[in-house]
Order: structure tokens, then sequence, then C-alpha cells
């Protein structure tokens, strides 16, 4: 198999996996962590290779990455699904191609596997109840606010907005609430 024809078999194999049904919750992060890695050693016939495993949301902000990334954020599937879309699949497909130019034939089925336990481990990582819906809106730029600051009146809006906002106002862009 040539190589673009590898690399799109494989893409088509990671991109028709969905979303766990059921979803594992566990203080035991590290006994995944280490099946992750040697799933990974036995498709790569090498232990050194780097795999992120999720294990938090709480940094992540649609608002920071491509268009892309916001609207798949914004789908039904949510955050962690624009994650494994943009991020895990991407990873996944550059292993591959290095793996290939090593010389190294995985089966389709491996890739699945792995697919599969990076889908688990993204599913599975802590993050707070905004990564499963949409958040609410800031009521200046209109983004989702999954990071936001809040007001003395208790308005929630992005710190940058706020900050611009702040530049040529004293209130509260909502309520009008001197701030």
């Amino acid at each position: 198999m040539s190589f673009s024809e590898y690399i799109q078999t494989v893409r088509a194999v990671l991109e028709s996996l969905s979303p766990p049904e059921i979803v594992s919750v566990s203080r035991e992060r590290e006994n995944f962590r280490r099946k992750l890695i040697a799933h990974m050693a036995e498709i790569t016939k090498h232990h050194g290779w780097y795999m992120p495993s999720f294990t938090s949301f709480i940094l992540l902000d649609a608002s920071v990455y491509s268009v892309e990334f916001q609207e798949l954020a914004k789908s039904p599937d949510g955050f962690p699904w624009a994650v494994w879309k943009i991020f895990g699949i991407n990873h996944l497909i550059d292993m591959a191609m290095t793996v290939y130019f090593q010389g190294i034939r995985t089966e389709l089925e491996q890739w699945q596997k792995m697919g599969e336990l990076v889908l688990e481990s993204i599913y599975s990582s802590y993050c707070s109840e905004n990564c499963f819906k949409r958040p609410a809106d800031c009521s200046i730029c209109t983004r989702p606010l999954y990071h936001e600051t809040t007001t003395t009146c208790g308005h929630k809006f992005h710190v940058s907005c706020l900050e611009k906002w702040m530049l040529e106002n004293t209130t509260c862009p909502l309520c009008r609430y001197e701030l």
C-alpha cells in the first residue's frame, strides 16, 4: 500500500470512530496511561514515543482556537469531540506517517484500537460541565464563555472583552452598574 493510501485509510478508520458509549471516570488514570503507552509501543515497536493522555480540559478555551475547532465545540457533541477531531486524530496521523517512514507496517485494527484508547482518554478526562454543552455567550463579543470574569454586579464576560469595554466606559455593559 502506498504512503498516501495508507494515511488515507488510517484517517478513514479514525474518522469513523464515535464517542465512547460508557465513559469511565476513575482515579486510576495512571493505569489507563500505561495501557495507552503499551499499545503505542506495540504499534511503533518503540518505547520512547510521546502520546498525550488528556487529563483535564480546565485550561482549554475554544475561543483561542481555530474557527473549525470553535464550530465543533458548539456542536451537540461538544468540547471533547472537538479535541478528538482537531488534536487527537491529527496526532495519531502524525504518528502513522512517522511509523510508515520507519518501515513499520501496522494493521488498521491497531490504529482503530489506538483511536479508541485516545477517545476514551479524552472523554474520561476531568472537565467542567461546560465541556459537554455550549456555555453562555459573552454579551460583548457573543462568543462562548469557556473562561470568564464576573463583575461586582454578577455579570460574566471574557476578561479581554471587559478590559476593552472599560477603556471607554466605567459601567457594566449589561446593567450599567458603576464598576
